[in-house]
């Protein structure tokens, strides 16, 4: 099991110096989306718009030679926070509804 938690902690470790999948990263080639990730080799495959054709094309960078420019990871997260708090401050109001309702009916 040490071995284990030891690999996972390498995972961890390196995970947080790569950007998410559907991050938008500047690269020398130009601004792209990330497709995959290499954790171990810290490597990243982006998706770049071809300019001369209309379509696109694949390359690897290293995780030290990209930019992050709009993390997908930490967006996600922050969509989340926001629908989590809306639905929270749903319930509280319902609550002082409720609460209220009460107090007028004697309860």
């Amino acid at each position: 099991m040490c071995c284990l938690k030891y690999e996972n902690d390498v995972y961890e470790e390196k995970l947080k110096k790569l950007p998410g999948i559907g991050a938008i990263v500047k690269t020398a080639d130009g601004e792209g989306e990330v497709d995959s990730i290499e954790t171990l080799k810290e490597r990243v495959r982006v998706k770049i718009k071809d300019n001369e054709q209309d379509g696109y094309f694949y390359k690897r960078y290293d995780a030290k030679d990209v930019k992050i420019i709009k993390d997908a990871v930490s967006e996600k997260i922050n969509e989340e926070e926001m629908e989590n708090k809306k639905e929270l401050e749903e319930l509280e109001k319902l609550e002082k509804q409720d609460i209220l309702g009460g107090e007028e009916n004697g309860i």
